[in-house]
């Protein structure tokens, strides 16, 4: 069951970001454990969660729409150059997996206004730490939803001039401005 958020409560970035985020983040009523073990319900929360929980389908978009909430006030407190509605959304997505975010090169570029580094830099954070060998593990789930998090951070506002959707490959390490 992939039920869609309800539209009518009050989210606080665009609701197509809302969507891609239910998406990457699936939807369980009943507790289970995720691939970095934690335990998990919902879509993707993990405060609070226990082997024994059980939410109904109501709780569930409360919950999605204060986290997301929550998120989005970080982000923003973080941004010291204004985001544009997508630049929002991807950020939040972003800070809603990636526990590092508010340090991650993403966040560094953006806040320089490098807008194309930001995007490229999504790329670097698609590893999770696999609990039954401990090592560092690329995620094809990850690589994908990073690849969607910067195609929609460099989509433009509707009525805006649209501006490439592909993401540039980086250069070399010593001429990248993702890694200055």
């Amino acid at each position: 069951m992939n039920l869609v958020p309800n539209p009518a409560l009050p989210w606080p970035i665009c609701y197509e970001g809302v969507l891609e985020l239910a998406e990457y983040e699936g939807y369980r009523t009943k507790a289970y454990q995720c691939d970095a073990g934690k335990w998990t319900c919902g879509r993707g929360e993990t405060d609070g969660v226990t082997p024994i929980t059980v939410w109904t389908p109501e709780y569930i978009d409360q919950k999605f729409c204060a986290s997301i909430a929550e998120r989005t006030n970080a982000v923003l407190s973080a941004c010291t150059v204004p985001p544009t509605q997508n630049q929002l959304a991807a950020l939040v997505s972003f800070a809603y997996n990636y526990g590092g975010w508010k340090s991650s090169t993403v966040m560094k570029c953006h806040n320089r206004g490098d807008f194309e580094a930001a995007a490229r830099a999504f790329d670097l954070v698609n590893q999770f730490t696999n609990p039954k060998t401990g090592k560092r593990e690329v995620s094809n789930g990850l690589t994908l939803r990073r690849k969607r998090e910067a195609a929609r951070y460099l989509m433009q506002a509707e009525g805006q001039p649209s501006m490439p959707q592909a993401v540039a490959p980086e250069e070399p390490l010593r001429q990248s401005t993702t890694i200055k």
